[in-house]
């Protein structure tokens, strides 16, 4: 860790450990300068020292991480069709995950949890059932199956909340083949009680909750893409992100889509997009770019 960090404080580094592909690479310290949030004791102590330390070009550090992202396991009661971590059923350890998020966690600016189905494990939910030690903000992905009244009460507790829910579909037929395993009706509702809370949070506390849908596009869902984002609107969510598939899946790439359907589906895309829409929306670029290379083939073909 320590010939990691000295070789990119060096700027001689990225390309060696492979992290020139990440879009800090050369921020020289501009994260720092992002993070503008009125954050909390501990974790302003540790922010200043870390900052310093950066700065200083120190190797060996007094501080603790500022950011952390743990995929604490990849057991998951769902069975995607599009996902291959369910053929690798890893876990952390049950009193390291305890142990990293009771040390940690009140030291963070953003603690990131995902799997696999995070809210499946045992230690995870008893931390934020009981625990008093709290990041500034909690980012969570899940398959929204776990979400209920209870749980989120527990989430009320913490500064900040990012939650991360995987829907493809609202056409419940296509989500629960997708998404195999899934009670579609039961992660619809979780979404709109994710929803009901973070009104009820943000009237109080403003900008404290954070409800953004993930969604993978396959040729399974790929046609209802337009009206995904038209009911994203209606629900009101914070955001929409568009996720790539990873792995290897031929049969639900997009690169399958016809010629036809492709002009089809690019054109109502964009006419969604044109007509406004008040969330983010991340990673629709990539996979505009994806249906368009589809629809180019015509053009190819007829020469």
């Amino acid at each position: 860790m320590q010939e990691l960090r000295s070789d990119l404080l060096s700027g001689t580094g990225a390309k060696k450990h492979g992290c020139d592909v990440c879009r800090h690479v050369d921020s020289h310290g501009d994260i720092y300068n992002q993070i503008d949030w009125n954050l909390p004791e501990p974790v302003a102590a540790n922010f200043e020292l870390n900052r310093r330390e950066f700065y200083d070009g120190k190797v060996e550090l007094s501080s603790l991480p500022l950011f952390v992202s743990m995929d604490i396991s990849y057991q998951c009661n769902f069975s995607c069709i599009m996902c291959e971590l369910v053929k690798t059923p890893l876990e952390m350890p049950g009193e390291r995950i305890g142990e990293l998020l009771e040390t940690l966690s009140e030291f963070l600016v953003h603690m990131h949890v995902s799997g696999g189905e995070p809210l499946l494990n045992g230690p995870f939910r008893g931390y934020l059932s009981s625990s008093q030690h709290f990041p500034s903000t909690l980012s969570i992905t899940t398959n929204g199956h776990f979400l209920n009244n209870v749980l989120l009460n527990d989430l009320v507790r913490f500064p900040r909340i990012n939650l991360h829910i995987s829907i493809d579909s609202f056409d419940p037929d296509t989500m629960s083949y997708q998404r195999a395993g899934c009670d579609p009706h039961r992660v619809f509702n979780a979404l709109s009680l994710a929803l009901a809370m973070r009104e009820q949070v943000n009237q109080k506390r403003p900008k404290s909750w954070y409800v953004c849908l993930q969604v993978v596009p396959t040729l399974l869902n790929a046609a209802g893409l337009p009206g995904y984002l038209r009911q994203a609107q209606e629900l009101g969510v914070d955001e929409v992100q568009f996720c790539s598939l990873q792995g290897s899946f031929p049969d639900l790439s997009l690169t399958g889509l016809s010629v036809g359907d492709a002009i089809v589906l690019a054109k109502d895309i964009r006419d969604v997009i044109q007509s406004g829409l008040n969330f983010e929306v991340t990673g629709l670029v990539d996979v505009l770019q994806q249906i368009d290379r589809c629809a180019f083939r015509r053009e190819v073909l007829n020469g």
